[in-house]
């Protein structure tokens, strides 16, 4: 094997650790900013696998149910379609219907009782799916809403995450394992090349 070789499968090895999957995911974050609470829905979903199996309208409102694991965005009544969650949580907290103060961007309801996701009117599999929401003069002991990681997925493997407050820091499975390979891969080489 010559140096050449070795430089470029540890080159490779770690463009593998470094790498993600690409993912229509959605990330929900909610965080105590200042005296408010605000709350940011991010990401997109793959809807080309997944089937409707109602729709949802809603009067524009944008609110928290935690006792119900419901976050809704509303802008009038236009209907969307809803999407089966095969599982997640059913609740984030035990506040109940909570207004936001001010509210914008696209249409969701995600609601962990019944287990589905609202998806905005016209929705496009895979487009961007911007909403954000503020609760003035409130903090996450007033809504009610338990700080952690929260969690919902679809049954083709994609999900969607509530971050209630600072996110601990864990490397997911598969980036250790890849970094472990990464790291022994360099130890052979070292050690081969020392001889």
């Amino acid at each position: 094997m010559t140096r050449f070789l070795a430089r470029n499968l540890c080159l490779a090895t770690l463009a593998a650790c470094l790498s993600s999957q690409a993912r229509a995911d959605l990330m929900i974050t909610m965080e105590e900013k200042g005296p408010d609470v605000v709350l940011i829905v991010s990401g997109s979903i793959d809807t080309s696998k997944l089937t409707p199996f109602a729709q949802w309208f809603s009067t524009p409102v944008g609110a928290i149910n935690p006792a119900e694991g419901q976050i809704i965005l509303g802008v009038g009544f236009d209907l969307g379609n809803r999407y089966e969650l095969v599982q997640g949580a059913t609740v984030f907290g035990f506040g109940n219907g909570i207004n936001a103060t001010s509210f914008s961007g696209d249409a969701i309801d995600i609601h962990g009782t019944e287990q589905f996701i609202g998806l905005p009117p016209g929705y496009i599999s895979g487009a961007s799916i911007s909403t954000t929401m503020i609760f003035a003069g409130q903090t996450f002991e007033t809504l009610g809403v338990i700080p952690r990681t929260w969690g919902w997925s679809f049954g083709d493997g994609q999900t969607i995450t509530l971050q209630i407050g600072a996110a601990a820091a864990v490397p997911e499975p598969s980036s250790l394992a890849l970094l472990a390979v990464g790291g022994l891969g360099l130890v052979v080489v070292r050690r081969w090349m020392g001889r």
